[in-house]
């Protein structure tokens, strides 16, 4: 579930660090919030810059790392500069813990993390993460995607897991937003490579059909009726927004620089992938 409990929610919400923190970067219009059910998670720049946990935050110390030495987090090779990343990342922590030091922390992280995305400019997979960012930043009033929720996973343990044939125990969709107040499922791809394959067109629409496509109970719905609550009470999202009991729709939403002669290409390939609905063009 993506809703906050009752008790998380009070200690953002009364009087102290935590509510400032809250409004701070509620805010900021380059950090994005999403509630994660015992936790939140703040983005900025493709990355997650802050982890809010209802007693602690986290901050991972692989941004301190700008280099291609060590890049996955789970090697440690080298003992002595792991620790040194980690040291660096506690002690900008303690800015939050110790002090509650709020714009210093944004501040300070953010410049690390600009650095850190530097680094990674070239990797597509980066690349449609922080477009997912944008589009949600973008998109959160007076538009007519309002987006409610990015990289929504579906748990084996739901009720509508995935039961289809693929190897996809989790299936995960980049956006889920409101449009008309229907809630729509969005895929957002960046290339014509990601048309094909085995993270193409036909694996996601497979995905939604055996997940929250044959939602018949409406679970989903519902979940993100209370998301949508949750959000707006902590003023993320206009509190007019409503979303009907309908079932959800899927589409892809198209991101590139090169024009619409691309976009119609993507269409043309989704199309003989045996994609029917409408897509999103973001230029």
């Amino acid at each position: 579930m993506r809703q906050l409990s009752k008790r998380f929610v009070e200690s953002l919400t009364k009087a102290g660090v935590r509510k400032d923190m809250l409004d701070y970067i509620t805010h900021d219009p380059e950090l994005d919030m999403q509630l994660r059910g015992d936790y939140i998670n703040v983005y900025y720049k493709g990355g997650s810059i802050l982890k809010i946990k209802p007693k602690s935050y986290f901050l991972d110390e692989m941004y301190f790392n700008d280099s291609d030495k060590m890049r996955s987090k789970y090697a440690k090779e080298d003992p002595i500069f792991h620790a040194n990343l980690v040291k660096q990342r506690d002690d900008l922590v303690k800015f939050l813990e110790d002090k509650g030091r709020i714009a210093d922390y944004f501040s300070k992280a953010k410049a690390v993390m600009d650095k850190w995305a530097l680094s990674l400019s070239d990797k597509v997979e980066f690349e449609e993460k922080k477009e997912q960012q944008e589009i949600a930043i973008a998109n959160r009033r007076d538009t007519d995607f309002v987006v409610l929720d990015l990289e929504y996973a579906v748990s084996s343990a739901s009720e509508y897991a995935y039961n289809g044939t693929l190897d996809k125990k989790v299936p995960r969709f980049d956006i889920i937003a409101i449009h008309n107040e229907r809630l729509v499922v969005i895929e957002l791809k960046k290339g014509l490579g990601a048309v094909s394959g085995t993270s193409g067109v036909k694996p996601h629409m497979d995905c939604f059909d055996h997940t929250i496509g044959r939602d018949n109970d409406k679970l989903f719905v519902k979940e993100m009726q209370e998301l949508l609550r949750q959000k707006q009470a902590f003023g993320l999202l206009d509190k007019t927004l409503e979303i009907k009991d309908e079932k959800p729709l899927f589409m892809f939403a198209y991101a590139n620089e090169s024009g619409k002669d691309e976009f119609a290409d993507f269409v043309d390939r989704c199309r003989k992938e045996g994609y029917n609905n409408e897509f999103i063009y973001l230029q």
